[in-house]
C-alpha cells in the first residue's frame, strides 16, 4: 500500500502524483547514462520530491572496496561503455556527489556497502 511502481521516461517531467513519495529508488539506473543524462534523471526527482524525501540508489562505487571487488567493477565499466550510451559507466563517489550536487540535492549522506568479494 505504501510502495508503487510508475511506468515511463525518467528523462522527461514526472507525475505531480509522486510528490507524496517518501523515496525514490534507482537500482542500477544511474550507471547507464552520462552525466548530463544523470543530473537530468536527477532533477526531474527533485522537481517533484517533497521536503525530506530520499533518493536511494544500487550502484557500484569505484575505489571502496578490495582489489576482487574493484576488479569485477572495472570490468562492468567496460561492459558499460560497450553496451550503453557514450558516457555510461561506474562512478566513484566523489563523482556520485557531484551529480547529485549539479542536480541541487546536497552530498549524498551515507555510503553503506552491500558485500565484497
Amino acid at each position: 500500500d505504501r510502495v508503487s511502481t510508475v511506468g515511463g521516461s525518467f528523462l522527461e517531467p514526472l507525475p505531480a502524483a509522486l510528490s507524496s513519495c517518501d523515496a525514490f529508488y534507482l537500482k542500477f539506473i544511474l550507471h547507464d547514462w552520462a552525466d548530463e543524462e544523470c543530473v537530468s534523471i536527477l532533477s526531474a526527482i527533485k522537481a517533484v520530491a517533497k521536503e525530506g524525501s530520499r533518493i536511494v540508489t544500487t550502484d557500484f562505487i569505484l575505489g571502496v572496496d578490495g582489489a576482487n571487488m574493484e576488479m569485477s567493477k572495472r570490468m562492468m565499466d567496460i561492459n558499460m561503455m560497450a553496451a550503453n550510451p557514450p558516457g555510461a559507466g561506474e562512478r566513484t563517489w566523489e563523482e556520485y556527489a557531484a551529480l547529485f550536487a549539479r542536480a541541487g540535492f546536497a552530498k549524498p549522506s551515507q555510503l553503506v556497502k552491500m558485500r565484497d568479494l
